[in-house]
């Protein structure tokens, strides 16, 4: 199963319990073990949803009954981490035509962020690195930029 984060819906990441075999319609059930606080087995679609609550590893086991009355089991995990949060607050002046080279900070991430610039934009001449968070280069414009990262 995918990690999820706390405070993030989880059926964003449509998760669901895999089946081959058997006759249909099928019912899924946790009989062992604890979804994380927050999330729920559908039981007809196996279909993995709602918003952790809790940080941590949670191991269940999920048995799948097909129309015959036939059983599976199959033992699953999933790992709820914090959510990035970006840390910085607010961004240095820059000059026109004097290089400038800032990052915008996060926490709880896994090294897969991704940064852009959601509202607003760089003043001419900066750039973000989409994988640093790093803003550099040379502003040619003067003025007020109001930026918010995501």
């Amino acid at each position: 199963m995918s990690d999820g984060e706390q405070g993030i819906d989880y059926g964003q990441l449509e998760q669901s319990i895999g089946v081959s075999g058997g006759a249909t319609p099928y019912m899924f059930a946790v009989t062992s073990g604890s979804l994380p606080d927050g999330l729920s087995l559908d039981p007809s679609s196996g279909d993995l949803t709602g918003t952790p609550t809790t940080l941590g590893t949670f191991d269940f086991t999920v048995q799948i009954t097909d129309n015959n009355g036939f059983t599976s089991s199959q033992p699953l995990s999933i790992n709820i981490i914090q959510p990035i949060a970006i840390t910085t607050l607010s961004l240095p002046d820059g000059t026109t035509n004097v290089s400038y080279d800032q990052v915008v900070a996060t926490q709880y991430g896994e090294g897969s962020e991704n940064f852009t610039v959601s509202s607003g934009s760089l003043p001419n001449g900066l750039n973000i690195n989409s994988s640093t968070g790093e803003i550099t280069g040379t502003p040619t414009t003067g003025g007020l930029s109001i930026l918010q990262f995501k």
